[in-house]
Order: C-alpha cells, then sequence, then structure tokens
C-alpha cells in the first residue's frame, strides 16, 4: 500500500503514517509541499495521504484545511502523535563538539531553552527536520547537529545525543488520514467533519452554534 506524506522519510509525517498503519505493509512516497501532495492524492496517485492539520503549539494549519477542501479529499482516519525532537550528529560527537545545528525553524524554536545551554552553536533554519540529518550526513560536517525524530536518525545511521530536547512535553499534532473520494469506502465511519458556509452577517456563527445546542 503506497502512503503519501509532506516532507522525507523519517520526518513526523512519516512516524505518523507509520503508526497509524503499523500493521500493514507500506510504501512511503514523499512530497516537498501539501498541494503537491494534495494534488496527487485526488489524482489516486496513492492510496492514501497523510497532513498535519493542527499542533498544540502552532496550532491550526489554516492553509491545509483550504487544500483539502480545493482537492475535494475524503478523511478516512486521524492519529494524535506526540513531537519528540532529538539532537542528532555523527556518531562519537557530543553536543559540546557541536558548532552549528540545522532544523526547521519550528523545531528550532520549540527546542530554545536546550539549545540555550551551548551558546557556541549557531542556530541554522532548514527546510525539513528530517532533510537536515541527511544534509549533515550527505556533506559530512562533522562539527554540526541537526535536530529530528528518532526515525530519521535510524534512517541516516547517525546518532541522538540527546532526546526529547524540546521545552513542551505536552507537544502534539494532529495528522488526518486522507483519500480521493473516488477512490471507494473502506470503512463505516465512526466521526464526522463538517464544512459549513455561513453568511457576512454579525452572529452568523453564533446562528450555527446554536443549531448544535
Amino acid at each position: 500500500m503506497e502512503i503519501g506524506i509532506q516532507g522525507v522519510e523519517g520526518s513526523f509525517h512519516n512516524e505518523a503514517a507509520s503508526s497509524y498503519f503499523a500493521n500493514q505493509s507500506i510504501a512511503i512516497q514523499p512530497f516537498h509541499d501539501f498541494r503537491s501532495l494534495a494534488k496527487s492524492i485526488n489524482a489516486k496517485q496513492m492510496d492514501y495521504g497523510v497532513m498535519a492539520i493542527e499542533n498544540t503549539i502552532a496550532g491550526t494549519i489554516l492553509p491545509n484545511y483550504a487544500l483539502i477542501n480545493e482537492y475535494d479529499l475524503k478523511i478516512t482516519g486521524e492519529i494524535y502523535t506526540r513531537i519528540e525532537m532529538n539532537l542528532i550528529a555523527h556518531k562519537g560527537k557530543k553536543a559540546e563538539d557541536l558548532d552549528q545545528v540545522y532544523s526547521h525553524p519550528m523545531a528550532l524554536l520549540q527546542c530554545a531553552d536546550y539549545l540555550a545551554n551551548y551558546p557556541q552553536i549557531k542556530l541554522t533554519e532548514y527546510d525539513d527536520t528530517a532533510d537536515s540529518v541527511k544534509l549533515i550526513r550527505d556533506n559530512k560536517l562533522e562539527s554540526a547537529g541537526a535536530i529530528a525524530s528518532k526515525k530519521a536518525a535510524e534512517i541516516f545511521g547517525m546518532d541522538i545525543l540527546e532526546s526529547n530536547i524540546e521545552t513542551n512535553k505536552k507537544n502534539y499534532t494532529r495528522f488526518l488520514i486522507m483519500k480521493s473520494r473516488k477512490n471507494g469506502h473502506d470503512h463505516i465511519p465512526q466521526k464526522a467533519s463538517l464544512r459549513i458556509i455561513t453568511k457576512h452577517d454579525p452572529g452568523a456563527l453564533a446562528d450555527v452554534l446554536l443549531i448544535f445546542k
């Protein structure tokens, strides 16, 4: 079964996909951005796609809701994944040996308290957490580290210098499991998601909420 994710193998999307489809044989197809992922799901180029939709720290990822609407994607499941950040580097290195750390801007921000203990380290933003591990491996950046998932360290054969370095230990991301509406039904749904459009009038949202009340 082919599963599309945003980011490279070893990313948190990859972890979410592996957890949700834990008892099935899957092949991961990475996409550079969410739009490419959504477009491919709609075109039935894979069985399912995994897309982050909200985070306890960063909040709702509104552009992804817009993509679900634009490409008329069907939500078939969800999974909450705790985001655990790890300092990763070449084998035999220690945090004291590093003078630069690469990662996604949000990952660097979420690990600010830990990184403050190493003022010699220059923080460098990169497009993807897992890809930053690949960067320091492929370019043999011996004095550089990366912040990413345990799976990224495993895939790229790097060492974890310290685990769970994120400041907030209750950092979770909700990922949606999606497929094309042209892909048929797979099971009886247990949860519904509604998209509601109201008039641009004062109290319109309150009127909708009163219906649910």
